[in-house]
This record gives structure tokens, sequence and C-alpha cells, in this order.
């Protein structure tokens, strides 16, 4: 099998409880089978809590349900006590990967790092190097699969087409965005408002009250002179982590959409200090509900800029 990632992904360190949004509050950590399994034979007190603290949601799935917020293991220094308890290797399968994301194309599996992490962010969002993808080959064997060949090299070469437009210092930045629209297949392609972007993501499921007291704020239209780089490494992202997506279900438009959307509404909110923090925020609420993500992808698919 295929492994590709970014240049940059294997440089992540979990900074642990120096975090200042750590990931074991906000939202329920799914247990999978085999650690819930595992959990159930673990002996002394981290045991008896284990079995205690899993619980089954409404969708059946293995849960650890929050205390105030906060994952029941996350302990006052903000670790993790069945890390400390246990070790790296006793983790369930979500906090073993988080920030990191897979994607599986058959003979390919794409990784990367999520923004939703605060220190991804930052090395997402100020990552001053080539912007590139590292192509390892492993021992697995593909996953079965049912990807039309055809549409599937057409994307890889379409986004490939993408990151040259991001990468392409002759273009103002808007401009890029535009080009990013029309090769996905918008009709006449013009950029949002932050109006416009506000009102759709106002719609969603709001996670945390910093969001909801950013999205009732009200930032003025701003141009990206000030930020290409940055702007730059987060078009970037979107496109490498949703675009080839459109091999399942045809949708590019509204992976070239969502792309344009982030890069607004970050823009619109951050200064040059704080576009990593502004990143991170809107990932987290957006990206990493499932419902979020796949409600906004829906309104991007059927409204157009």
């Amino acid at each position: 099998m295929k492994l590709v990632y970014p240049k940059y992904y294997k440089d992540f360190k979990c900074i642990a409880s120096r975090c200042e949004d750590t990931c074991c509050a906000g939202w329920e950590i799914v247990v999978d089978p085999v650690s819930a399994s595992f959990y159930k034979t673990v002996s002394g007190e981290i045991g008896d809590k284990l079995r205690r603290e899993m619980k089954t949601d409404s969708d059946g799935d293995i849960i650890f349900s929050l205390n105030n917020g906060r994952c029941p293991f996350l302990n006052g220094r903000n670790l993790c006590d069945i890390y400390s308890a246990l070790g790296e290797n006793a983790l369930c399968h979500t906090c073993t990967m988080f920030p990191r994301f897979v994607e599986d194309y058959g003979g390919t599996c794409e990784t990367g790092l999520g923004l939703a992490c605060p220190e991804a962010a930052r090395m997402i969002v100020n990552y001053s190097g080539d912007r590139e993808l590292i192509f390892e080959f492993t021992d697995e064997m593909p996953l079965p699969n049912d990807i039309d060949p055809e549409d599937y090299f057409n994307l890889l070469a379409l986004r490939k087409k993408l990151f040259a437009v991001i990468d392409d210092g002759g273009l103002s930045f808007e401009n890029r965005l535009l080009k990013i629209l029309s090769l996905a297949g918008e009709n006449n392609a013009t950029l949002p408002s932050v109006e416009q972007c506000v009102k759709m993501l106002s719609k969603l499921d709001i996670l945390t009250p910093r969001w909801k007291k950013l999205l009732s704020s009200a930032p003025k239209e701003k141009d990206f002179s000030q930020n290409i780089k940055e702007m730059s490494n987060i078009a970037w992202y979107y496109i490498y982590r949703y675009f080839l997506r459109s091999v399942f279900d045809g949708e590019t438009l509204s992976k070239a959409r969502l792309c344009v959307l982030a890069c607004v509404v970050i823009n619109a909110y951050s200064n040059e200090e704080n576009i990593a923090d502004i990143a991170h925020l809107f990932s987290k609420e957006v990206e990493y509900s499932a419902d979020n993500i796949n409600n906004i992808l829906k309104d991007l698919r059927n409204e157009t800029f």
C-alpha cells in the first residue's frame, strides 16, 4: 500500500498539559471495540473506573461520557489517567489517532494532521517549507473498494492543479480562490461575503461559547494581502484533506467551496498574531462534529456563493 502525508506530518508532538485547549474536553470519546474489550479486563482502581465510565450511546457506540465537559480520565493537571496508569498503547483508537486523520483510497492511504488541535494548527498555519506530499510504500495489502480508477486519477490530476493555483504567486489570493472554484466546476465564480459565510455557519450546532461569541460579532470585509502565506497553508490543508473524497460522491464543488468558506471566515476573524488560533476554532466547530461537517457540505452543494 502507498502511504501519503504532508512533509510536516511526522514533526508533530503533543504538548500534553501545556495545551490551551485539550482534546480531552468538549467531545465525547468513542471507544473502539478492541479497546473496550481490553478495558473490561484491566484490574485495580483504573480498571474499575474504566468499566464504570464506559457507556453505550443512542447510536450504539461505546463512549466515555463527559463530566462537566471533560473526559472522566482527564485529571487536574490536564493529563490522561489511562496513559499514566497503563501507557500509551492502552489508549483507544480515537485518542491514539487525534489530531491525525486517515482516508483510504484502496491502494493508497492518505493521512495528515487536523487543524482542530492547537499545536497542529500552529504547525500547519505557520509552516514555511515547501508544501509537498511524501510517499512511502508499506507491506499492507490494499483495502477492498469500489472506487472508479478513472475518476480517482482524474481527481488526483485536478487536485495537483489546485495545489499549483494555491502556490501561484502571480495571482492575488482572492484570485487563487476564484480559480479554485472555477476549476472545481463553479460557473461565474465569486467569493462569498463574510456575512454569507456566517449565516451558513450559524445554522450549525454551536459547540463552544467562544464560537458563539465570535459569530455574533461583526468583522469587516478585508483582503488577504497581510496573511498570504498563512492563508495559503490553510487552503492547501482543506484541498488536501477533502477534495479527493469527491471520488466517493462526485461533489468536487462543495469541497472547493468549503476551502473558500474556511479561508474567508478565518481571515475575517483573525489578525497576524492569532490566525492559527482562529483556524483551530473553526476546525473544531465545523470539521470535528460529524453533523456539522455533513450539514455544511450539504449546504455548500445546494447553495451558490
